[in-house]
């Protein structure tokens, strides 16, 4: 039986997806022949700590010398663009009614790319503590959360989902050996994937699906 479940937070928890694609190509506008690409390499990578990704980009992208001040301040410019309106966007449908009903049937948690402390004043300011049992984020690696949260609460990873709705989650997932579900967004489908979801309300029969796929199997 599934006794936990563990969420990305941009895009699984909160629509907060766009606004983070958005505060990327606002910062990197300075460089029109490369901000597309840019934008593209961080959809392709969600899930990953900005900071991974603001080395990439300057290594890789705009073949520029990245200062740890410089990388800092892109931190600080990444949270001014993002981080009110993360605060005020919806939840993904289905999400808040699913960690409602999940009190006393599954632990719950937070396995976030983005940094520990902002993660943590988001959970806060919109009064989500009380939804999990934990909250992660970087600069802890995905998998590194799980295997904590596996050791701390004396779970095995038979008893433990992951949703999410990047490849580096899947990856994660496929680490660490747990199920992993799938979040896609409208016009995509991911059909090498068995568990699939377009937003969180048909989460909980996707969880029975497993659990029954498991009793088959056993």
């Amino acid at each position: 039986m599934i006794k936990a479940v563990i969420f990305d937070f941009d895009g699984v928890i909160l629509e907060s997806t766009q606004v983070k694609i958005d505060a990327f190509r606002e910062m990197f506008k300075g460089y029109p022949d490369q901000v597309d690409a840019i934008v593209d390499y961080h959809i392709d990578n969600g899930g990953i700590s900005r900071f991974v990704k603001f080395r990439h980009i300057y290594k890789n992208m705009i073949n520029e010398p990245l200062s740890e001040l410089r990388e800092q301040e892109l931190g600080d410019m990444f949270t001014e663009l993002s981080l009110q309106k993360v605060l005020t966007v919806p939840y993904v449908k289905g999400a808040q009614e699913f960690l409602e009903s999940a009190r006393g049937n599954y632990r719950c948690f937070v396995a976030s790319g983005t940094p520990h402390d902002e993660l943590d004043e988001v959970v806060s300011r919109r009064q989500m503590g009380g939804y999990f049992d934990g909250v992660y984020g970087s600069p802890e690696t995905k998998y590194n959360i799980i295997q904590q949260i596996l050791q701390q609460y004396e779970l095995n990873k038979e008893e433990v989902v992951f949703v999410g709705d990047a490849n580096s989650d899947r990856l994660a997932a496929r680490e660490a050996d747990v199920d992993f579900i799938f979040r896609v967004y409208e016009g995509e489908r991911d059909t090498g994937h068995q568990w699939i979801v377009d937003d969180m309300r048909p989460l909980k029969s996707v969880i029975e699906k497993i659990e029954q796929a498991r009793s088959m199997q056993s």
